[in-house]
């Protein structure tokens, strides 16, 4: 019998098991809301330690258009003044980066941040909905935290249209009074949102399908990322679990053909991938990467990356 590894077994039992009633101390741990947040209480400190869960410390990498940027830069100056609250909506296309903004915007603030999407709030009875915003909105406050509010124009499409109306006018009640509750940042696929809501925000900036300059950083950096330095690939245990258990597979990089990522094909792909948007861009590269772990010396030809060009090509005019 290994009794070495019942030992370890036993040791991960019983830090899990004290670990579980005191992440239940923290009232937001099953907030029926919250997707995500960078507010950690000392008892969910303490969960993440054992499972390895690492809060965000590095800026978020985005690239967008110069005109953009600029107003990017004056929105994080405003977030730096924690003094005033103010209100911004974040919207264009889907894929176009909104939602990794945001979160670049908190971080790079070095503020706390709450994300939500705003099609829990429809998700449950409006008396729910209700006191669900009303408790999301008190703590952000309380924590002076940035509250995100992903996919807002999902509310619209609400069936029930008196549900939609108190919806709206229960956020409006907490973004238009003096106190301001605390800075939000709506996050949508269109600009067609009730007046009443579009009245109370401070700054609107749209976020498009990248231009040619942007596409070709976009590559760039997707391929560097993914390909050239593999920051995909996981090799060190994460957490308490892992290290006891886990023994990590050997990192294995792609081999790149010479000349596949030549400034002649760099401008190909930036040329051919017009109207592509930053996720299909990222998904188009991590496919070459299964594409090249596919053969048997994980080497990646430019004819292998030709053939998954025209085939997404091909998907899109379908």
């Amino acid at each position: 019998m290994n009794y070495t590894k019942i030992r370890k077994y036993l040791i991960i039992v019983l830090l899990f098991t004290a670990a579980l009633p005191i992440q239940c101390m923290d009232p937001f741990w099953e907030s029926p809301l919250i997707n995500e947040t960078s507010l950690v209480s000392l008892p969910r400190k303490f969960w993440n330690w054992i499972a390895g869960i690492k809060k965000e410390s590095k800026p978020i990498t985005t690239i967008f258009a110069e005109k953009i940027s600029e107003q990017i830069n004056i929105i994080a100056e405003e977030l730096e003044n924690t003094a005033h609250n103010k209100h911004y909506l974040l919207w264009g296309p889907p894929g176009t980066g909104k939602t990794m903004l945001a979160k670049q915007l908190a971080v790079q603030c070095n503020r706390e941040y709450i994300f939500v999407n705003a099609t829990s709030f429809c998700s449950n009875t409006l008396p729910e909905a209700l006191k669900n915003i009303s408790d999301l909105f008190e703590y952000a406050r309380n924590n002076k935290a940035i509250l995100f509010i992903d996919d807002i124009d999902n509310v619209f499409k609400e069936s029930n249209p008196l549900a939609c109306t108190m919806i709206i006018d229960h956020i409006l009640s907490f973004i238009t009074t003096s106190s301001r509750y605390c800075t939000s940042i709506f996050i949508s696929d269109t600009r067609a949102l009730k007046e009443s809501l579009l009245n109370a925000i401070d700054k609107k900036l749209y976020i498009g399908i990248p231009e040619a300059k942007e596409r070709a950083a976009l590559i760039k950096m997707y391929i560097d990322k993914y390909l050239v330095k593999g920051q995909h690939l996981q090799n060190k245990p994460t957490g308490l679990e892992d290290y006891f258990f886990t023994t990590p597979d050997p990192v294995v990089k792609v081999t790149i053909q010479e000349d596949v990522f030549s400034d002649e094909h760099r401008d190909y792909l930036t040329k051919i991938l017009d109207g592509f948007n930053g996720r299909d861009i990222s998904k188009l590269v991590l496919g070459m990467l299964n594409a090249a772990y596919a053969t048997e010396d994980s080497t990646l030809t430019w004819a292998m990356i030709e053939q998954l060009v025209q085939k997404k090509l091909d998907e899109l005019k379908s």
